[in-house]
This record gives C-alpha cells, structure tokens and sequence, in this order.
C-alpha cells in the first residue's frame, strides 16, 4: 500500500529504519543459535558414545552369561543317564526360564539326529520349529565346525530375514556318541535387551557386521546416513566383528534452532510494529479524517463514552444518532451514562457496560423504548469495548417489529383455520408419498395423533398402497397434478376411512419435485353411499343377482380379458320350467323361498 500524502524522504526513513533492524537482530539470534545448536549437539554425541559403550558392555555380559550356562550344562552331562531327553528338557525349561535372548536350545544325538527342542514360553521370534525332532541336522556344515571341545558359531537368518546366532558344540570331545547341544540365540532380542537396560531410550541402534559391513539387526524404522550417526563402536561377540550404531530418536528441534526461530520471529515481530508506529504516526490525522467520515455515512447511531472515575460520558456523536434522538435529548448530552439510561427506565444495561469492560465481550440486545427523547419505538442497541472507553451503536428496528408481529399473527390465524377444520386435515409429503406434515383434523378422522401419524405411516390398507405405487406417484414425479383420488385408512380401532386427497406437486426453480402439499376430506360415508346406489342400480332386489344391464357389462368384460389372455370360460344357462306358477299365485314370499331351494 502506497504512503500518499507524505514526502519520498519520509517514506524512505519508514521503509529503511525496521529493515536496518531486522537484519542487525537476525544476524544476532543466528549466531547465538549456531553456538547453542554445535554445543548440544557436541553434548548428545558424547551422551551416545557412552551410551553405545554400554550397549557393548551389556552384549559382552549377555553372551558371557549364556556361554557359561551352556559349558555347565554340557559339564554336568549326567554320562550313566538312562533317558537323556528327559534331563535335558528339564535343564533346558530351566535355562529359559532364567535368561532371555534364546530362541531355542536343541539336544542332537552322536549321528547327527535331533533328539528333542526346547523353546522359551516367552514371546521370540523362531528360526526353526518341532518338526526337526527325530530328523537329521539340516545344517550338516555347522555340524562339522562343532567336533572340538571349542564353542562353534555361525550367523544365520531364517525365511522372515531375522537374524540368529547359532552357538554350540559336541558334549564331550572324549565322548561323542553323546552328542551336541546347540542354542540358537536371536539377536534382535539381545539387541533389546542390551538397549533395555540403560536408562537413555532416545536412541535408535543398528548392528553392523564388520566383516561384509551388512547390517545384522536393527530397531524398525532405523534408517539412517554417515552423517546422522550419532556414535558407533565396535566389539567382538562369539568370534563375530561387529559394530554398534546410534542415532537420535528425537526429532524436535534443538535449542539452538528454537533460539534461532524465536530471535527471528521476535525480529520480525519488532520491525513490523516499529513499522507500523512509524506510518501510524505519519497516518493519524488521515485516519481521525477517515473514521469520521465513515461514522457520518454509517446507518447506525454510533456513540463513543469516555471513562472518567466510575462514570461514562458522552464525547462523540455521528449524525445518525442527532437524527435518532429528538431536539428535547439535547439536555442529556452532559449527563452519565446511568443516569441516560435512569431516564430511559434500562439501568439494567449499566451492568453489562461493566461486563464488557472487563470480559471485552460484545453485548447486544433488542429493546423496546417509549420515551419522548427516541424517534422510534424499537432500537438494536449493541454495546464493545473501545480500549478503556466503549462504543455504542443504536438502529431502529422499529419497521422490522412491526412486519414480525404482522406475520407471526397471520401464522397464528392462519394455524387456527387449519387445526379448526372438521372431517379435514392438510397434509406435506415427500416425493416418496411419505407425510412430514399433517394438521389436528387427521385426529377427528382416524384417531391418530398428527405425529404419530407421520412417524408409523403404516395406516394404509394394501389396494391404498398400489393405488399409490402405480398411478398417483407416476404423475406426480411427471409434474403432473392428479386427480382426485381415494385412499382407504386403517384407523386404531380397525375400522376403514375412506378419504379424499388432492395433490399439488412442490417443484424448484430447476423443476424437480421437492414436496407434495394438499388437503384431504373423509369422505366414508359419501362412499359407502354411492356403494350401495351403484350396488341398487346393477342387481335385482329380489334375487340379488346382476341385472341385464349390469350382466351385459360383466359379459362384456369378460370377453376382452378372454381375448388378451387367451384363456376360456363357460357360461351355463338354467331354465326353470313352470316358474310364473310359483310366482303368479304364491308371490314373492314363497318365491324367495323356492330360490334358495335351488340355489
């Protein structure tokens, strides 16, 4: 944004001053940060130098521990024990039980046959399983590395990719046909168990054999280059070369970056606000010249009270709030504000004045006004803070109340008309020909609540519902007003309504259906009615059957669906001989008797 109205060697000073600042702060918070940043990190790599150092120190100690609980059980190797498998699953569940980082122990007899496996009852990872008892050594090389009285070692991987030491050797060299004892250890559990220990947990590890620099185990998610190792060391386990690696696990920034981020917020923080109080400054006048022309041209009455003591007083006025007030409210300008809102009978709001003080949260209200000293009769009086002083700012809504009331009045009536119509009730449905909506009359009509008649809508007989389903919804959804139609309505009783509905299709500005309005009318009995003028019309009275003209129909009827279906039918024709002396000296009595006899 341009700087109008102020000289080019003004607007320079602006501009150049906060830069020059930014830089001589940036430049110094960089340079604190960079000491700090090389100082912890020279802290952390001493930190995981030691830290590797007893990693070490601990995989020394672990596989100290297991070679000497192996070389005691192959000394105390009972020579004259009838059942070797049985002493040696005990001593190997022992064994487990008091040291972590097996995965198995296994018992081979002198030809090379495995004799029996023990595993720990504890969660580990498996390089091979039971299905070796009773079957020859799979690794018949590592066999013949073990016909010494040294402890042989090899460092394999099972079909997963993780890593094992296989560790063992022949029971006795003196006596071989007594065997081998070999221990499988896995090495990412000793690598857990070396880390568990110590109390540093912030470092992710990786062994590295030496020999092949291939990485052995690791901690998942351990990847990492040259540069972000923290500290390494190397040792020697079982004759193996290998090489412990550490990086940092922590990824927040360290305190030299956060000092570096926070100078250069702080510097930027700082150039900006003595930005902003430089072209303040130079803007002041321009802005008062602003907001007073923004206040005369507002719709609102704005009202600005000073602070003095305990007290409000009026200081500025727009004039919209000259207009709002009468020439007789002139005499209340040099009064407090509780005592403005004494006369107008609101010392209610004095409270709120406080509130929003002291919370800096916005009050709003609508209130009615019956004073000579206010034009209308109904104001929006919203009341904010303005520093220590407040803004008040009052609209008539005097036009607004007035078309309210109209409206909620004519809802009123028009409520009333509806809920006061008899054997009639109005209704809404959805497209789907389910009611959302139906007035009082529903209950005179079928004794259902207008709400449970919406929520259930199972009152329907089902001639209703494919009356529905196959012509009325059609038309609708074609944009199509049907005519009117009846429906049959179960009521809670179980007694059938018949009633009359008249749709009218709701559509939007796209033409889609959105709603079907209407009204219906019981019409039961006028049905029941016409039933029975339309039954009079088409049977004889005195033998209830089908008159000729209702006959004809029938018959007629019956031919077409012949014709379309193809189908057939029989009509027999029954003469009574002598029917006219029945009927001719007897009447209609014992004529009727003698229908039913042949009937």
């Amino acid at each position: 944004m341009k700087l109008k109205f102020i000289p080019k060697q003004v607007q320079h000073r602006i501009y150049l001053t906060p830069a020059i600042l930014f830089v001589l702060l940036a430049l110094f918070f960089v340079s604190v940060g960079t000491y700090f940043q090389n100082n912890e990190q020279a802290i952390e790599r001493a930190k995981a130098q030691s830290f590797a150092s007893q990693v070490v120190t601990n995989f020394h100690s672990l596989a100290a521990e297991r070679h000497q609980a192996l070389y005691s059980l192959m000394q105390n190797w009972p020579v004259m024990q009838p059942n070797f498998i049985d002493w040696f699953n005990v001593q190997a569940i022992n064994l487990l039980g008091i040291q972590r980082g097996y995965s198995s122990l296994t018992y081979m007899d002198g030809t090379g046959k495995v004799k029996w496996i023990v595993k720990p009852t504890y969660q580990h990872a498996d390089f091979w399983d039971e299905s070796l008892i009773g079957q020859p050594f799979p690794h018949s090389e590592l066999l013949a590395g073990m016909h010494r009285d040294t402890f042989h070692s090899e460092l394999v991987r099972n079909e997963q990719g993780e890593p094992f030491l296989l560790y063992g050797r022949l029971i006795s060299s003196h006596e071989p046909h007594l065997g081998y004892v070999l221990a499988t250890f896995d090495i990412q559990s000793w690598l857990t168990i070396a880390s568990g220990q110590l109390v540093e947990q912030h470092y992710l590890s990786q062994l590295v054999d030496a020999a092949e620099s291939k990485v052995i185990s690791g901690i998942p998610g351990f990847k990492t280059t040259q540069n972000e190792i923290m500290a390494s060391a190397a040792f020697t386990l079982f004759d193996n070369a290998w090489s412990l690696r550490l990086k940092s696990n922590e990824h927040t920034p360290s305190g030299g970056i956060w000092v570096t981020i926070v100078g250069m917020i702080m510097s930027l923080l700082a150039t900006v606000v003595l930005f902003k109080l430089l072209k303040s400054t130079m803007h002041l006048d321009i802005s008062q010249l602003r907001f007073k022309t923004a206040s005369e041209a507002a719709l609102d009455a704005l009202l600005i009270y000073q602070r003095r003591g305990n007290e409000y007083f009026l200081v500025e006025s727009n004039k919209i709030a000259q207009q709002l007030f009468n020439a007789s409210a002139s005499e209340l300008c040099h009064k407090s504000l509780s005592q403005q809102l004494a006369v107008f009978k609101l010392s209610h709001i004095l409270a709120e004045v406080d509130n929003v003080v002291e919370t800096d949260e916005p009050y709003e209200e609508y209130i009615e006004v019956n004073s000579s000293f206010v034009v209308p009769t109904w104001v929006k009086i919203q009341i904010v803070r303005a520093g220590k002083d407040i803004a008040v700012t009052v609209r008539d809504v005097t036009e607004r109340f007035k078309a309210q009331r109209e409206l909620q009045q004519s809802e009123e009536k028009y409520r009333r008309l509806i809920d006061g119509l008899y054997r009639h009730f109005v209704y809404t449905k959805t497209p789907n020909q389910t009611f959302v909506y139906v007035s009082n009359g529903v209950k005179s009509i079928l004794d259902i609540e207008p709400d449970d008649f919406c929520l259930q809508q199972v009152y329907l007989t089902d001639a209703s519902n494919e009356t529905l389903r196959g012509y009325i919804e059609p038309l609708v959804k074609q944009g199509v007003n049907p005519p009117l139609y009846k429906l049959q309505f179960k009521t809670v009783s179980g007694d059938t309504r018949v009633i009359e509905f008249a749709d009218n299709g709701v559509f939007d500005r796209h033409g889609k259906l959105i709603a079907i309005e209407g009204i219906a009318r019981d019409i039961t009995a006028e049905y029941a009615l016409q039933e029975q003028v339309a039954y009079q019309a088409n049977h004889d009275q005195l033998t209830g059957l089908m008159n000729r003209y209702a006959f004809d129909q029938y018959l007629g009827e019956l031919i077409k669906s012949i014709d379309k279906h193809a189908a057939s039918a029989v009509m027999c024709f029954i003469d009574m001989d002598r029917f006219k002396l029945v009927w001719s000296p007897r009447g209609r009595p014992a004529t009727q008797r003698n229908r039913l006899f042949v009937w």
